[in-house]
């Protein structure tokens, strides 16, 4: 109960502890809210060094009524602004995308709603309204259906207890925050032996948290390697993403569909992140 007790209050405070007992290293992670992979209104959050630096993307904007294209987030942003889907140009180039794969009726879409698939061979989707306003056979989404604003997304917090040991490796992760009663994935994003950013679902599939009525959830793995350490295929994890769904539907072993324009920012958005390797940017905070 002392060692529990200890690890909540460590990770309440926002310190990055490391604890070492008996050939077990554990390090108490803080997470961070954001508005894309390393990256908070539209800035780099974690320096990972050579060769990546503060390489990131955006993957969520601010919903403009007026216009076709959503607005990028910045540090004057008002709180209660519409989040929408946003695709960055830069998360094309470092994938090797063309730019023809972003079709514009998917961007510049609050986030509540982003259609969702209701045909089996998956080639039709819909905005679904409540639960509550229709008639139980058709395509509907649990409440609540509120607009998702800035100050509500960045309400998002957690802790990650990450442990290596020499009988196993394993991550354990709470979340609050969140958007309730909604679906998230967890991911591992790693610097490949190749230099470049991969992203994996943490611990294997399935990498789900369904958040519930306060977007409270957890999740549990056991991992087949040290996060502290680069891989005997000389890749390292940079940052753990817990990234959410608009479309309320997850993909396997990818994030989303890229090759069918369903890319990230137009069905995912990274909304908290545990940074376990880098420099954190005084930018950030």
């Amino acid at each position: 109960m002392k060692a529990l007790s200890r690890s909540l209050l460590v990770l309440v405070m926002g310190i990055h502890s490391t604890l070492a007992v008996s050939g077990q290293v554990t390090k108490l992670i803080k997470g961070t809210a954001v508005t894309g992979t390393n990256r908070l209104y539209g800035q780099p959050v974690t320096d990972f060094g050579p060769p990546l630096g503060t390489a990131g993307f955006y993957n969520v904007g601010v919903y403009d009524p007026y216009g076709d294209a959503p607005m990028l987030i910045q540090r004057d942003t008002p709180d209660d602004a519409v989040l929408a889907t946003a695709v960055d140009p830069g998360f094309l180039a470092m994938a090797g995308l063309p730019a023809s794969l972003i079709d514009p009726a998917l961007e510049n879409l609050p986030l509540q709603d982003v259609a969702v698939n209701i045909s089996p061979n998956g080639d039709h989707r819909v905005s679904p309204p409540s639960t509550l306003s229709v008639d139980p056979l058709q395509p509907n989404q649990a409440l609540p259906v509120p607009a998702v604003t800035l100050e509500r997304w960045l309400e998002a917090k957690g802790g990650a207890r990450v442990s290596c040991g020499s009988d196993s490796n394993q991550v354990s992760i709470r979340v609050d925050g969140l958007i309730p009663h909604r679906l998230y994935t967890v991911w591992g994003i790693f610097q490949s032996a190749a230099g470049g950013m991969a992203a994996v679902p943490l611990g294997g599939v399935p990498n789900v948290i369904a958040t519930d009525e306060r977007g409270q959830g957890g999740f549990q793995r056991q991992l087949g390697f040290c996060p502290f350490e680069v891989t005997a295929q000389g890749s390292r994890l940079l940052l753990i993403d817990v990234v959410y769904h608009s479309d309320h539907q997850v993909y396997g072993f990818v994030p989303d569909l890229a090759l069918q324009g369903l890319l990230t920012g137009t069905v995912t958005h990274t909304q908290l992140e545990f940074p376990v390797f880098g420099q954190r940017l005084s930018s950030a905070d």
